[in-house]
């Protein structure tokens, strides 16, 4: 693939049409890369949380995931929550991982 993208830039005196093989070869090309325009953001990302969060500095700062087995949303799941400064955890059962069954439940830990 090297070859023939110097080939192709014109880095090599060598023409397309003296490669037979590279005329037959099919090869994804980059040009159709989709943008996922109507994706939900979930809330702020990570990286964006303040330095008091990271340093660990106050207590009651909270961080949760969702830890699923089977990939059926009727099934049970666990969902861990975890205090940043004294990594105090506690973990939920919940019956299945539908938004609105996290949401009453985290509601109702809390």
């Amino acid at each position: 693939p090297t070859v023939y993208r110097y080939i192709d830039q014109g880095r090599l005196d060598i023409k397309n049409i003296d490669l037979p093989a590279k005329l037959r070869r099919h090869v994804k090309s980059n040009r159709h890369n989709h943008s996922r325009k109507n994706k939900r953001l979930a809330g702020t990302s990570i990286d964006e949380r303040p330095d008091t969060i990271n340093n660990r500095e106050r207590f009651g700062d909270w961080e949760g995931d969702l830890v699923k087995g089977k990939r059926q949303a009727s099934e049970p799941a666990l969902m861990p929550l975890t205090e940043r400064r004294v990594r105090y955890e506690i973990i939920v059962k919940i019956p299945n991982y539908h938004a609105d069954t996290c949401l009453k439940e985290l509601q109702a830990t809390i």
